[in-house]
């Protein structure tokens, strides 16, 4: 007999699975060579990836169709393919920049999940940074001579 959290995690799976199928029927067969076996779906330019497509399937249908405008199906073989190339661009081709943030950003930050007990969440929407900079700023021990000072300035 099942329990009800494997009950819910065999439900989540089945409708991801359906989601993920229905998208790939509907804009299928492969791109590159028309095959129907063995199909996947694949970001157009990876350097516009938000998402994951792993992830993708139990967002809410706006976020999900959004990112999914950006994507394409491939069989299995295109897709290696197209890894392998896109993969060898960006190891020769310029490094993308990351975004860099104040510490005046952090502060804030911590002073809206610490004092006014904003989620983490919602801290980046309010503030339009990725939620997980958000998390790593919160939760790890990256930022700890930060963390020190931001102490030091409330003390």
């Amino acid at each position: 007999m099942m329990n009800r959290k494997e009950y819910i995690r065999n439900y989540q799976r089945k409708w991801i699975r359906a989601r993920r199928t229905k998208w790939i029927m509907e804009n299928g067969p492969c791109k590159t060579c028309g095959s129907n076996e063995d199909l996947q779906v694949d970001h157009i330019n990876p350097n516009e990836k938000e998402f994951n497509v792993q992830y993708l399937w139990s967002r809410v249908k706006k976020i999900r169709d959004k990112e999914l405008l950006k994507c394409q199906v491939l069989c299995s073989k295109c897709h290696l393919v197209k890894t392998k190339k896109d993969l060898s661009s960006l190891a020769s081709g310029p490094k993308p920049q990351r975004r860099k943030y104040t510490k005046q950003q952090y502060f804030h930050a911590l002073d809206l999940f610490y004092k006014q007990k904003i989620s983490a969440r919602k801290i980046a929407s309010m503030l339009q940074i990725p939620r997980g900079t958000v998390s790593v700023w919160m939760y790890r021990d990256d930022y700890s001579d930060w963390i020190k000072e931001y102490n030091s300035e409330i003390a």
